[in-house]
C-alpha cells in the first residue's frame, strides 16, 4: 500500500471501531433464518470490513451515518448472494409498520429495499431517529439522551421522520 493510503485506511479504521456495534445491530437483524444456519454475524461483518479495506481507494466516506449506509448495503447483499435467495428478513416488523403490508415470498426483498432506499434519502436526523427507535429498539428517553433533546422532542422527531418516509414508501398516484 502506498503510503498516502495510509492516513485513509486509518482513518477507514478508526471509523469502524466507532460504528462498528451499530453496523452488528443492522446486521443481526437483516439476516434471517437461512443465513444464521450458514454463518455468524460476525462473519458478515468481518466480509463487509474486508471489502472496505478491498476497496479503499474507491470509497470515499463523509461521516460515520455516511459510513452505516455503506456498510448496510454492503452487509444486505451480502447476506442476500450467501443465501442465494431475493429475500432477507432485515428489520422485518419495523418494515411492515411502515409499509402496512405483510410481506409476501415474492416483494418482501423488493418492499426492504424501498425502505432503505427511502431511509437513505431523508434528512440525517430522521434516518437516525428511525435507526434509534426502529433497529436499536431504544426508549424516547435514550433517544433523547443520544440526540442531546428532550424525551418529548425525540418523540416530535420520531413522528415527523415516521410521516415523511411514509409518505416517501406511499405509492405515486397518476
Amino acid at each position: 500500500m502506498s503510503e498516502e493510503g495510509e492516513p485513509h485506511r486509518a482513518a477507514l479504521l478508526r471509523r469502524i471501531e466507532r460504528c462498528q456495534d451499530r453496523l452488528l445491530v443492522r446486521i443481526r437483524w437483516m439476516m434471517g433464518e437461512p443465513a444464521r444456519r450458514i454463518a455468524e454475524s460476525q462473519d458478515f461483518l468481518g466480509d463487509v470490513v474486508a471489502r472496505l479495506l478491498g476497496e479503499l481507494a474507491a470509497v470515499e466516506i463523509r461521516d460515520d451515518d455516511h459510513f452505516l449506509a455503506l456498510a448496510t448495503r454492503m452487509a444486505r447483499h451480502l447476506i442476500i448472494d450467501r443465501v442465494r435467495r431475493p429475500r432477507v428478513r432485515a428489520f422485518e416488523s419495523f418494515s411492515q409498520s411502515v409499509l402496512l403490508v405483510a410481506p409476501t415470498e415474492a416483494n418482501h426483498g423488493e418492499e426492504l429495499e424501498r425502505v432503505f432506499t427511502a431511509l437513505e434519502q431523508m434528512e440525517p436526523d430522521h434516518q437516525r431517529v428511525i435507526e434509534l427507535r426502529g433497529f436499536e429498539q431504544l426508549s424516547f428517553r435514550e433517544i433523547g439522551a443520544r440526540m442531546a433533546r428532550s424525551e418529548r422532542a425525540a418523540q416530535m422527531l420520531h413522528a415527523r421522520a415516521m410521516l415523511r418516509l411514509g409518505r416517501r414508501l406511499a405509492p405515486s398516484k397518476g
